[in-house]
């Protein structure tokens, strides 16, 4: 299976992007078959952290082989041997977003947010999300004691009686 690169116009783009798209080619009873495969880019440091999390994370992964293209010789872990790019779609789909740190780093680099209290990176749920999730609590609780604040100073102010 040969991976052939688009122009170099493409190249630039996916320089920026990050993702890059490869054509594969593809036996099938005797046919020859172009498949576009959407290649996600990775930078060396983000790779061990891959290979340590499919070690960890992985239900596929047993020695250094792969159980999905187990057809009765073990096959090496395409994920693990890849230093520059994610070509497993189950590590795709289902490992990488158990670490939400690399899978923000990675997957989402044009949806990621900065929070406004840390100053960290975070993939947002919702289109509005300001905070990080651990600034988010903090921050939620701060608001509740606030609005409580203002709440019962109107009531005070109406000459309604507050009882502790």
């Amino acid at each position: 299976m040969g991976y052939d690169f688009a122009t170099p116009s493409d190249r630039a783009r996916d320089r920026k992007t990050g993702f890059g798209e490869a054509t594969a080619q593809l036996d099938s009873k005797g046919r020859t078959k172009e498949v576009k495969i959407m290649v996600i880019k990775i930078t060396p440091k983000q790779s061990k952290r891959i290979n340590a999390l499919i070690k960890k994370l992985c239900c596929n992964y047993v020695d250094g082989s792969c159980l999905l293209l187990d057809d009765g010789e073990e096959h090496a872990c395409v994920q693990c041997i890849s230093r520059y790019g994610i070509y497993c779609n189950y590590f795709k789909n289902a490992v990488l977003p158990a670490d939400r740190e690399l899978f923000a780093e990675i997957m989402q680099p044009s949806r990621q947010k900065r929070c406004q209290i840390c100053k960290s990176y975070f993939v947002p749920r919702a289109k509005n999300q300001r905070y990080c999730p651990n600034c988010a609590a903090v921050q939620k609780r701060k608001k509740a004691a606030e609005r409580q604040r203002r709440k019962r100073a109107v009531q005070s102010q109406a000459g309604f009686r507050v009882q502790p």
